[in-house]
């Protein structure tokens, strides 16, 4: 393949859309696009195919927090910090659930939303009291405060009465289900459907959704059972539903696991989740087509992991050994744990062989010495794949690179460029408030 350029945008400038789709890729860097592109392509080559989201890329994104620097010299973002720019359209300090430096609580995406009586979606692969979905309906001066931030789903309605968020999915039952309060229950006096499989989601007719797949993260892309729907179906069923409602919604999509892939510096789960992400943007891009007055915008909130596409002074990157694997690292993990098969799971799971060397760390990992084995085998799968395909990470926490910004749809000529992220909240509010950005 030789052609290297097939940007399009196919609406015309000026237009305001009914419809904003928001998808987040947390923690993804432009690396991590890269790995990712030669992951799809099977291989390197000089001219790889491209992947979808790259026909839409116009620019780039500033991630830095708000902090005080006389209390904290912490120049990088953490997803609460970052959620806020984009949620509010003001930088805060990390930690923050859209709250400013003060402790008042900042107007968030779901508020503005409502206000113009726009319906309003959520659907992550994290718990949905995480950092990044919270900042979209609630306010905390702290992220952890996840008991909190599910509460204020029911104690703090919209300004036209209803709950701020129609449709959210993804995982956080201890959150809603607990010993003090069963906010499910109360959920659903609201009238909202409670559902916790793919069958029950899929067969559904109803407007209003709470759909809780698990305690706190689904399993990964690579790992999905038929029991749980995928980010794409998930966002497939919201779209189904909000497009109903005359006056438009808003969808925001959080693609959190390569967030969490890139702190334990695991390739292979980035690309479980890379792989999720775009399934995603396809089933957003392809409804965006079909429906004309919707805009989509993808950003990261950050970098995680500083992820470098080869390293130990080498210059090879090599995806084969991802290719020959057949589930992700932390299953392989928990089923090592688990079974205690070595051998037979290594061989269910992975078409390379592993040496000798590497098969004794792995028994040795559960052998009694380590406070949590599974911890141990993980990062020692781990740096075994990272080995073979010469991954390099330059941190396991978030960096402050800049991230990319893809857009499509009215409106989208306003994320050319660079931007603040910020600056890509503010545009948003104002074309919700049906404003020229």
């Amino acid at each position: 393949m030789t052609k290297t350029n097939n940007f399009h945008i196919h609406t015309s400038m000026g237009q305001i859309p009914k419809n904003i789709i928001f998808v987040i890729p947390d923690g993804a860097g432009p690396s991590l696009y890269a790995a990712y592109r030669q992951y799809k392509n099977q291989g390197y080559a000089a001219f790889m195919n491209r992947i979808i989201m790259d026909d839409y890329l116009l620019g780039q994104v500033s991630t830095s927090p708000k902090n005080d620097s006389s209390k904290t010299f912490i120049t990088v973002t953490d997803s609460a910090a970052a959620g806020t720019a984009f949620a509010t359209g003001q930088k805060t300090y990390t930690s923050a659930i859209s709250m400013d430096h003060k402790g008042n609580p900042i107007k968030n995406m779901a508020e503005y939303a409502k206000e113009v009586n726009k319906k309003v979606g959520i659907v992550v692969t994290a718990d949905v009291a995480h950092a990044t979905p919270a900042v979209f309906y609630a306010h905390a001066t702290n992220r952890n405060e996840k008991a909190h931030i599910a509460d204020q789903l029911l104690d703090h309605p919209a300004s036209n009465g209803e709950l701020k968020v129609d449709i959210l999915m993804g995982a956080g039952t201890p959150y809603f289900k607990r010993q003090d309060r069963n906010l499910i229950q109360e959920i659903q006096q609201k009238g909202y459907i409670f559902v916790d499989n793919k069958h029950d989601l899929l067969t559904s007719k109803e407007s209003k959704i709470l759909g809780l797949f698990a305690d706190y993260f689904l399993p990964k892309y690579w790992d999905m059972p038929e029991t749980i729907p995928t980010l794409a179906e998930m966002t497939h069923c919201a779209l189904e539903r909000l497009s109903t409602h005359e006056e438009g919604f808003f969808l925001m999509v959080e693609a959190s696991q390569i967030d969490r892939a890139a702190h334990l510096n695991s390739i292979a789960s980035a690309m479980s989740e890379m792989e999720d992400y775009e399934a995603a943007w396809n089933v957003a891009i392809d409804f965006a087509k079909r429906n004309g007055e919707t805009l989509v915008i993808a950003a990261s909130d950050h970098d995680t992991g500083g992820f470098s596409v080869a390293s130990k002074g080498q210059e090879t990157f090599d995806v084969n050994p991802l290719l020959q694997m057949h589930a992700s690292p932390e299953k392989i993990a928990q089923e090592l744990i688990i079974h205690q098969d070595d051998e037979a799971i290594l061989k269910k799971y992975i078409d390379w062989d592993l040496t000798p060397i590497e098969i004794a760390t792995l028994s040795n990992s559960r052998g009694g010495m380590f406070a949590d084995p599974y911890k141990e085998t993980l990062s020692n799968l781990i740096q075994f794949i990272n080995w073979r395909t010469n991954s390099g990470w330059t941190s396991f926490n978030h960096t402050g690179g800049d991230v990319n910004l893809y857009a499509y749809g009215p409106g989208w000529e306003n994320f050319l460029g660079f931007h603040q992220n910020s600056d890509i909240g503010q545009t948003l509010i104002n074309l919700i408030q049906n404003k020229k950005a």
